[in-house]
């Protein structure tokens, strides 16, 4: 663009130099900066060779190969930062400025009060619950009739935690009657060294109210991080369908958060539905002591 600008002033020059043949051409408006290709500011070239406008503040800068004007990507200085909702965890329960190169990123933080984080890789498509039998009217009847889990009907009512609900049943010796309450432990996260588990309702609403900045996130973890999370296990946060959550409404309901609205729903235990998996970021979750003593006014322990 340059060449050829120069090459237009040669000839107008010229031309009006021998009788003003091309005086049409009006000389005193020039072309701007732009249109020259000088399209970058000086942050934007960053520490690229860069060329200023002569008579404007862009500048033209180009990458190493000449093959774009579109300046490379510097990366962002790792610096260590105080956690919070929508901030990338990784293995050492810390989060970070840019993209650091000798952690594993975990997941992104939903609760950053309680230290809470969900996962990158979702949780199995399952069913609440297993069906025993069914009746003329193709109603499900379950295997339990005695739920250890307390009823409710809303998120407030409920007012559970998922770790506590999920692991209930474990810590009691009692039959998991709820497919749905195993659904993160066979989702194959890496590294196994923290307890996963099925949100509950309330807490399900939480990492919904992050969903585009948890599938940035995992877009970026894609980007920098590909050989680990560029999976099937691995995927965006939904607008379509429901997940199920932990709580239950009652033997034959269970409790589901719609993905696009964020609504809470009883739905029939027999549904087959999506799941996200939560976890904590404490370090101490090594024996079943951390979980009983979250869990000991759900569990009504002595």
């Amino acid at each position: 663009m340059m060449k050829k600008y120069l090459l237009l002033t040669s000839v107008v020059l010229t031309g009006a130099a021998i009788g003003g043949a091309y005086a049409a051409i009006d000389c005193s408006i020039p072309p701007s900066c732009s249109e020259l290709g000088y399209n970058k500011t000086a942050s934007e070239c960053g520490n690229l060779p860069k060329l200023k406008c002569p008579f404007g503040e862009n500048y033209f800068c180009a990458l190493g190969n000449g093959s774009s004007t579109e300046p490379e990507e510097i990366p962002e200085e790792v610096k260590e930062v105080n956690c919070e909702s929508g901030s990338i965890l990784y293995d050492d329960f810390k989060c970070y400025t840019g993209f650091p190169t000798n952690k594993v990123p975990l997941g992104v933080v939903f609760d950053d009060e309680n230290k809470l984080a969900v996962t990158f890789d979702e949780g199995s498509y399952t069913f609440w619950s297993e069906c025993q039998t069914n009746d003329y009217y193709n109603w499900c009847r379950y295997t339990a009739t005695d739920s250890p889990l307390t009823n409710c009907s809303s998120a407030e009512g409920c007012n559970s935690l998922g770790v506590c609900n999920s692991y209930l049943s474990g810590i009691r010796g009692e039959q998991n009657y709820g497919y749905v309450l195993g659904a993160c432990n066979s989702a194959g996260h890496d590294p196994e060294t923290y307890t996963v588990f099925l949100p509950s309702a309330k807490e399900l609403l939480q990492i919904l109210a992050i969903k585009d900045q948890f599938n940035e996130a995992l877009k970026q973890v894609r980007k920098h991080y590909s050989s680990r999370y560029f999976t099937d296990t691995s995927g965006e946060i939904r607008n379509k369908g429901f997940y199920w959550s932990s709580d239950e409404a009652n033997r034959d309901y269970g409790i589901a958060v719609t993905a696009a609205t964020g609504n809470i729903e009883l739905m029939p235990k027999m549904n087959l539905g999506s799941t996200r998996c939560a976890f904590y970021y404490e370090s101490n979750q090594e024996d079943d002591a951390w979980l009983e003593e979250k869990c000991k006014n759900e569990w009504q322990l002595d």
